[in-house]
């Protein structure tokens, strides 16, 4: 194919893609390969030493007749290179689809879909009778199966989720089955090459299940009719017998005891896991950590189901493992960079059907952790997202991002019609009337542009929450009147309001260069909250060394000495160590930017050795290296490129977690950028200036404020490296965001050498 088969920003994330990966399909890269051939090749590839050709002799043998391996035969290889690896692929819809997008080749609108002969579509099965009981049997039959049918021994199960989506869409009901050629498009939709449909009937005293299972697209039956009866009480066994029969017959002897088994739990449990109950799930079965799996799938935020799932994972199926491990492994420290949760949600197949939340993640960290294409891979998640009944606020505030992006004004004009009718909460509302100011503006339309802030205006404060989603209008360069308008508002108490809330104030203030507004906002938001700010502020922005500085510098020492005692958060997973290693962290910066490096080398010890989760804390280790390194005249260039091989991957944890980690995101990158220059590497500088430097509006509060010393130094690294268009176009975006000299010494200092700088560039003097 001329390609690795896995691929990674760093060897370490390879060696993680390796392992938790199946061989990824050669068809997906070239799809000249004939599939006979492939199956070859993939046999070839296999991960345990017992499945690949014993000789060369053989492979040869194999490749000049590659369909002697057939159809069956590249099933059983499946099932046993996923038992070997130790890791069940869901080959559903997003898992299948995301393989083949996950890669470097065509744009997801141009890629072939192809279907796997092991992913299984469950449609809901249809129902003889009145009773209620057995409509709900019959609507979770797609659920069922996914919690059995898990891909551990070869065969999955397409995403119940997006199934029942296509169903209702389709006009499926309990009593109504879809016609057959209605039922192999859904499958054929979400990926499968399997299609069951089947038929729940009898009364609650003896209860009868009838399924068949069809070859996509085809409709050829694949298992002739199935039938077991028995009790109702006893109906998860008869589903588990039932789904024995479908497999054993398409798959070769089976026995109950490959599959899990849900009637091993209470009937009450899994007729609460079904009905989403999961508290009531787990209240009448504590064993039952699958729906505790879903539940903390629900809600991250709920650490202690996420703990009791990892506590007893062993009892879930390898692809639920492997599920809890992308979601939580940052927790224990199994997932030590965003690289390498990527990674492991790729190897499952993973896509959060409901809230879509995988694509969120790919378009607010893909750039900065050097995911390939993740710009195409979250719009065309998204729109799967949509095509499913997503289409919310949020979905087309994304796609529009995703557009504007990508330069592309008609795709974003597209997204934005009717985003405002989709809006149902003033947080929707201000989203939707950013999105289309920022169309507006792109578009040059003025009299649209005033009648949208006269709109956002008068919404605004009833949102305060999420004002930042206006602050896209930094990362374009456009709107800046009307932004200085919108926080500089008649009403004192509103101005206020608005610049206070979420840090928008404090991100506009600085980008453009309004010191006195900055300063009173940064006065009054973090004077005890985050010490630690105002340290980076002084250390790495240039912002003065007052009273305030020093009196946190002071509070940090008292934390890291254990003279002060703070309370930890409960999501924190070293709640006993995290205030103390963050104090250690910037009160040792602070201490050796004083030229003080006596305690140094134990502080770097600590954060890289005696902590429980050293990861957390490497960027601000590394750090302290460069700042000893120059203190003493040491080896700068070895603790500089040590700590671009740190931040690269971006250690985790991520989004929500940002503070948590060691409070130096996204300035990581802006100080490497300039210790690689002093080191030589311009253009590895260029690169890190360029993957932090904000392109949404995901989280302006920590990247949006420091987006003005970013352009700084992609303009000036851009010119280096002798790409003066693209130095032209990042000097006059800065003076675009700061069209006036401030009056605070250090942002006037920077102002004047960018307007030095861009006449010798253009011969023309800046503004």
């Amino acid at each position: 194919a001329g390609e690795p088969p896995w691929d990674a920003p760093t060897p370490q994330a390879i060696l993680a893609r390796k392992s938790a990966e199946t061989t990824p399909d050669l068809r997906v890269r070239r799809k000249s390969v004939p599939a006979d051939v492939e199956a070859v090749i993939a046999r070839s590839m296999a991960p345990a030493p017992a499945d690949r050709f014993s000789t060369a002799g053989e492979f040869a043998a194999a490749l000049k007749a590659p369909e002697l391996l057939g159809r069956a035969a590249r099933r059983r290889r499946t099932r046993r290179r996923l038992t070997g690896v130790g890791v069940a692929i869901v080959l559903l819809v997003a898992g299948i689809w995301l393989a083949r997008v996950f890669t470097d080749g065509p744009a997801p609108e141009d890629v072939a879909f192809e279907l796997d002969p092991d992913a299984i579509a469950v449609l809901p099965f249809q129902v003889v009778g009145t009773s209620e009981a057995l409509k709900t049997l019959g609507s979770s039959m797609p659920n069922l199966f996914w919690a059995v049918v898990t891909g551990e021994h070869g065969p999955s199960t397409a995403d119940p989720g997006a199934v029942i989506s296509y169903w209702r869409a389709a006009g499926g009901t309990a009593e109504t089955q879809l016609a057959e050629a209605q039922a192999l498009g859904i499958a054929e939709s979400v990926g499968a090459g399997g299609l069951v449909l089947g038929m729940v009937a009898g009364t609650e005293a003896n209860l009868s299940l009838t399924a068949t299972m069809l070859e996509v697209p085809s409709g050829r039956v694949r298992v002739r009719r199935q039938t077991v009866e028995g009790p109702y009480e006893e109906r998860f066994a008869l589903i588990e017998a039932l789904i024995n029969q479908l497999l054993a017959t398409d798959y070769g002897p089976w026995t109950a005891a490959d599959l899990p088994v849900l009637s091993k739990h209470e009937p009450a449990a899994v007729q609460a896991y079904l009905a989403h109950d999961f508290d009531e799930a787990l209240a009448l079965d504590s064993t039952f950590v699958l729906a505790a799996l879903v539940k903390y799938e629900q809600n991250e935020d709920d650490i202690e189901t996420g703990r009791f799932v990892w506590e007893r994972r062993e009892q879930l199926s390898p692809r639920d493992r492997a599920n809890i491990r992308a979601l939580m492994g940052w927790y224990f420290g199994e997932t030590r960079t965003l690289s390498e949760r990527f990674a492991q949600y790729d190897s499952i197949g993973k896509h959060d059907w409901e809230k879509g939340d995988l694509a969120w993640q790919l378009w607010a960290w893909g750039r900065l952790a050097g995911i390939p294409r993740y710009l195409e891979r979250a719009k065309a998640l998204t729109l799967h997202y949509r095509e499913l009944g997503g289409e919310t606020v949020w979905s087309s505030m994304l796609l529009s991002e995703i557009a504007a992006a990508q330069a592309d004004t008609a795709a974003m004009r597209l997204y934005a019609g009717g985003i405002d009718t989709l809006a149902t909460t003033p947080v929707d509302s201000v989203i939707a009337l950013a999105v289309q100011l920022r169309v507006a503006l792109r578009h040059g339309d003025s009299g649209a542009v005033e009648r949208l802030w006269e709109e956002v205006d008068s919404v605004a404060d009833s949102a305060l929450c999420c004002l930042e989603f206006l602050l896209i209008l930094l990362v374009d360069g456009k709107g800046l009147d009307g932004l200085d308008r919108f926080f500089l508002a008649e009403d004192e108490a509103q101005s206020d309001g608005r610049k206070n809330a979420g840090g928008t104030g404090l991100t506009w203030a600085r980008a453009r260069g309004r010191y006195p507004d900055w300063k009173a906002i940064h006065e009054g938001r973090f004077r005890r909250s985050m010490p630690f700010m105002r340290i980076r502020d002084a250390l790495f922005l240039g912002e003065p060394e007052d009273s305030s500085v020093l009196a946190a510098a002071a509070w940090m020492d008292s934390v890291a000495t254990g003279r002060i005692t703070v309370e930890a958060s409960s999501r924190d997973p070293e709640p006993e160590t995290r205030y103390p290693a963050l104090a250690r962290c910037w009160s040792t910066l602070w201490k050796v930017s004083r030229g003080d490096t006596s305690g140094a080398p134990a502080v770097v010890r600590f954060l890289r050795e005696d902590l429980r989760l050293p990861y957390r804390y490497a960027v601000c280790a590394g750090l302290i290296e460069v700042l000893v390194a120059e203190q003493e005249g040491g080896d700068l260039r070895s603790a500089v490129m040590r700590l671009d091989s740190i931040v690269r991957p971006v250690p985790m944890p991520p989004a929500r977690w940002l503070v948590e980690r060691d409070g130096t995101f996204w300035i990581d990158n802006i100080f490497l950028s300039r210790k690689l220059v002093e080191v030589g590497d311009t253009a590895a500088a260029l690169a890190a200036a360029r993957r932090a430097k904000p392109w949404s509006s995901w989280h302006p509060e920590v990247s949006g404020g420091l987006f003005v010393d970013l352009l700084r130094e992609e303009a000036r690294l851009t010119a280096m490296v002798g790409d003066t268009a693209g130095a032209i176009d990042a000097y006059q975006h800065y003076f675009a965001l700061r069209d006036f000299r401030p009056d605070h010494p250090p942002w006037a200092a920077q102002w004047d050498s960018m307007r030095v700088e861009y006449g010798a560039l253009t011969g023309v003097e800046g503004p």
